[in-house]
């Protein structure tokens, strides 16, 4: 990596990726079985996370906290690469197929939601520090996972340095 570019850390979070699952709300009843109003008559709301969303967020926060590192103070690159087992289907019909991309849910934007989330508060302040994410999705005969790598920019990088960078993926 060139001089603009410090790398701040790199995890492997084993097991599939999760996607961010979207917020849930719903009406609260009373032991009655009636809904439970406001003050101006409405019914009471509660929204919440999925369990599953924030277990997986954790996990993916605790790997990148026990890499130890610094939390970047500067515009931030995200180097992520998802690795899902291959279907048994696939794998009974091409026995030597290698690994390949994978063109099915989750979609790239709800797994990248997730780890930047989980990434906010260890590996930097606010994910709007993120300026720059490579992200690929592909099917692996080995193990499933996730592999991260946050690095730091020069708030003066050349974008063309930094593209260059972003094309060379991580070694699966």
């Amino acid at each position: 990596m060139g001089d603009e570019i410090i790398e701040l850390g790199e995890a492997w979070v084993p097991g599939e990726a999760e996607p961010q699952k979207r917020p849930r709300t719903v009406r609260l009843f009373g032991k009655d079985g009636k809904p439970v109003l406001r003050d101006d008559g409405r019914p009471l709301l509660k929204t919440y996370i999925p369990k599953q969303t924030l277990l997986y967020r954790e996990r993916v926060a605790q790997v990148i906290a026990d890499q130890g590192g610094r939390k970047a103070e500067g515009p931030v690159v995200l180097d992520v690469d998802t690795l899902f087992n291959l279907p048994k289907s696939l794998r009974r019909k091409n026995p030597e197929l290698e690994p390949f991309w994978k063109t099915t849910r989750p979609d790239i934007p709800n797994l990248l939601a997730l780890i930047a989330d989980a990434l906010e508060g260890i590996a930097y302040d606010d994910d709007a520090r993120l300026v720059a994410v490579r992200f690929s999705k592909q099917f692996t005969r080995g193990q499933a996972g996730v592999r991260l790598r946050v690095c730091e920019i020069s708030p003066r990088a050349a974008p063309e340095a930094l593209r260059q960078e972003l094309l060379l993926p991580i070694e699966v």
